[in-house]
């Protein structure tokens, strides 16, 4: 989860070197981050009832994965809006799983009801020798 949330928050301070360096206009550089909520935003409303339905961890291991697709994109891709677009949406759908459904399964792997109780030893019965 700390690797997926760095690597969709690593590039944000990137969009005003955009708009400085690359001559990217203001408003190219607020539909970058507008690209990041569009990925976001699905990930979060749907990540946490898909979740519920099949399992934490069949959507949580595919969040790394985005996420290393999402910073290749950015880190390749500054000559390229399109390319940079693409990232931010990656980066939003990777950390969006990561929020919504890695708390969800940290939260129900540090609850106490998930932590199997012992069971008690069974009483021994005597039974009559014959």
């Amino acid at each position: 989860m700390f690797t997926v949330a760095w690597g969709g928050n690593q590039f944000t301070p990137l969009l005003g070197l955009y708009r400085d360096i690359d001559a990217l206009s203001t408003g190219a550089v607020d539909l970058l981050l507008g690209a990041y909520v569009l990925g976001i935003m699905p990930a979060l409303l749907l990540g946490g009832p898909a979740s519920d339905r099949w399992g934490r961890r069949p959507l949580m291991l595919p969040a790394p994965i985005l996420a290393i697709i999402a910073s290749v994109l950015l880190a390749v891709g500054s000559g390229s809006p399109a390319v940079l677009f693409v990232g931010r949406i990656f980066s939003g759908l990777a950390l969006g799983l990561a929020m919504v459904v890695g708390g969800s399964w940290i939260k129900e792997l540090s609850s106490p009801r998930s932590t199997p109780r012992p069971t008690p030893p069974r009483a021994r019965v005597a039974r009559p020798s014959a």
